[in-house]
């Protein structure tokens, strides 16, 4: 993360008037619908609508100072969307390709193809429109950092066009090693049953909230620099996925009280995103001093 120097983040610059060109390229990477034996999970696919709408409401309503007061700028703590739909996205694809095979060539091919097949269409499509758009208004890109962009290399040092893309660079690698990670979740079921997959999602959660901790004990601050890093940066997100996928392995076991566990994360969810005050380095998107703690700290009871 400390040698990622190469991409210095303006979110001003970047995402909102991007955000214009093609929403629909970040709806449309988020995850498939969830389905099962027990059918589709209604509440998360009520639950995606209402956060994408959150992360609209972000980007498009005014930055004043009346809004950012406002429930302690809740509408802009989006990080905490971004890591509802990584969670919500590795609990899915565990849960519908749990069971299936992919040992064969031809296995995993099926497996990327329906998992990526969609997404890619619409983020090719959504980045050309954006190309376009901007050629429009006088901005000549040059052919090979469009071709970058196309084949989800460019992100990794530079913005694309298209400024929403960046979730589907930072969930790609998650998805392409998902036939290795999810033995890595078969292993601590198997070594330790229910126990073993918790103790799994914690060392998860170390590793992916433990740099934000590090940076706020150390320095007393985190910037604008390194919460990019911390979100942007596609390993960075690859943590929250592979708990999103124990949390489906812990809901196949079932137990008494998880309708307990949910409505407790939630509760705790929604008091820190509208209560807890932002701090006085923070303003709009722009996040700084222990609000980048966000990025990855709600993950376990987002996984509630």
């Amino acid at each position: 993360m400390t040698n990622w120097k190469a991409r210095q983040v303006d979110l001003n610059e970047c995402l909102p008037h991007q955000l214009q060109y093609s929403f629909s390229c970040f709806l449309s990477s988020l995850v498939p619908y969830a389905m099962g034996k027990e059918g589709q999970f209604q509440h998360l696919n009520g639950a995606r609508s209402l956060v994408a709408f959150w992360i609209v409401c972000a980007h498009y309503m005014p930055k004043g100072t009346a809004t950012g007061d406002f429930l302690n700028g809740a509408v802009f703590r989006v990080n905490v969307a971004v890591c509802f739909f990584v969670v919500v996205s590795g609990f899915v694809t565990h849960w519908t390709s749990e069971g299936r095979p992919l040992e064969s060539v031809n296995e995993l091919l099926h497996f990327y193809v329906r998992r990526l097949s969609r997404v890619l269409v619409t983020f090719w499509l959504a980045m050309l429109w954006a190309v376009y758009l901007q050629h429009k208004n006088g901005q000549e890109l040059q052919v090979d950092y469009v071709v970058r962009c196309l084949c989800l290399v460019e992100q990794w040092v530079h913005w694309c066009p298209n400024g929403p893309s960046w979730f589907v660079f930072a969930l790609l690698p998650s998805w392409i090693l998902y036939p290795l990670t999810r033995k890595l979740v078969y292993l601590a079921e198997e070594i330790g049953g229910g126990a073993g997959l918790l103790f799994f999602q914690a060392f998860l959660f170390l590793s992916s909230a433990g740099p934000a901790v590090y940076l706020l004990l150390v320095h007393g601050n985190i910037t604008m620099q390194e919460h990019s890093d911390m979100t942007f940066w596609p390993p960075s997100q690859m943590s929250d996925f592979v708990l999103g996928m124990t949390t489906a392995a812990l809901v196949r076991r079932g137990g008494k009280y998880l309708h307990f566990l949910a409505d407790f994360s939630l509760l705790v969810v929604v008091l820190v995103v509208f209560l807890l005050p932002r701090p006085a380095t923070t303003w709009a998107l722009h996040l700084n001093g222990w609000e980048p703690m966000l990025d990855h700290g709600l993950a376990p009871l987002l996984a509630g």
